[in-house]
């Protein structure tokens, strides 16, 4: 690649603004179809995410290698690693019959979220588990059936805690280390130690990923949003489809990932060889449960204080979910 073209696909993951297309255009139709965006906003002036250049950067095994880039990702990541329970292909991982199923809820007309907010915020103030009355009615939704071999530059990974963490009974090594403690469990980490140690196998130590390719994603461009969203974090700032901010004085690297139904998150903490990855089939309280749950992992593993994000989580979600009529009404 030239170094002319390395720049300009590394500007364009952050800054094309999205193309409405049908569902039968094909890859190449799309690609030919950039030249003819025209841009929103002065180059590199605001944060205007979409999928479209990351289909553009998968055409390149093909292109240089003659390989899908699926394929190519299957050959020269995956299967080097050891991970033989990740796919693109949604038939395959349907096979295994390991598939967890995607969960939505009935909801009245007009409303998202919840079903009856004043029930959360009841919840909420006794310190119980949500109830049925707050949660509403839950649907299965199955998995979803679309296939993104096409489109898996975007995301489209189906993957499962036996690829990213794997789990060894062994004598503790340092009993007053973090994460031994209290346990002799080792974690054996494949996908989530190879980002700790910049593309190389947690296992055998060859490079699967240069390393300058790690940092490339983790190096900041554009900043999304001009505030942090919580008062322990920093203003985030967006690399190559990785976000990077501090979290209470911490460095942390993480992007999520939602299809309907699943919701996901790959979050580590470099300085502190700290990863977590959370995997949650809730389609409205996915991102509450998400986000939740990590914060309070990550606060453990940092010997901190937990930070009250379920509190703080729900009730910004009633202020958005329920309609304004509503509040109307009760305000």
């Amino acid at each position: 690649m030239s170094e002319v073209l390395a720049v300009v696909l590394e500007d364009s993951l952050g800054s094309l603004r999205p193309l409405v297309s049908s569902h039968n255009i094909t890859n190449s139709q799309l690609i030919a179809s950039l030249r003819h965006l025209k841009p929103s906003t002065r180059f590199k002036a605001h944060w205007q995410y979409n999928n479209i250049p990351y289909l553009l950067a998968s055409q390149l095994p093909e292109q240089l290698h003659g390989e899908l880039f699926h394929s190519f990702v299957q050959d020269h990541i995956w299967n080097p690693l050891g991970m033989h329970h990740t796919y693109y292909d949604h038939v395959l991982a349907n096979r295994t019959g390991d598939l967890s199923s995607g969960f939505a809820r009935r909801l009245p007309h007009g409303y998202s979220g919840f079903l009856d907010i004043e029930a959360c915020r009841d919840d909420i103030k006794r310190s119980t588990r949500l109830s049925a009355k707050c949660r509403g009615q839950e649907l299965d939704l199955g998995w979803f059936q679309t296939d993104w071999r096409s489109f898996a530059g975007a995301g489209g990974i189906i993957t499962c805690s036996r690829d990213l963490v794997r789990l060894e009974w062994i004598p503790a090594p340092n009993p007053s280390s973090m994460l031994t403690r209290r346990a002799y469990l080792c974690l054996q980490i494949i996908w989530l130690e190879t980002l700790l140690l910049k593309g190389s196998n947690p296992t055998t130590g060859e490079q699967i990923i240069p390393s300058a390719i790690i940092d490339a994603t983790i190096t900041p461009n554009i900043a999304p949003r001009p505030k942090a969203t919580d008062p322990e974090t920093t203003v985030p700032y967006y690399g190559l489809a990785q976000l990077m901010y501090d979290y209470r004085g911490y460095r942390v690297i993480e992007h999520g990932g939602d299809v309907p139904g699943q919701r996901s998150q790959v979050i580590r903490l470099s300085d502190k060889m700290i990863g977590v990855a959370i995997m949650v089939n809730d389609e409205h309280l996915g991102g509450l449960y998400r986000e939740v749950i990590t914060w309070r992992i990550i606060d453990h593993l940092l010997g901190l204080r937990p930070v009250d994000f379920k509190t703080r989580s729900v009730a910004v979600l009633c202020l958005m979910t329920w309609p304004q009529t509503h509040n109307a009404r009760t305000s």
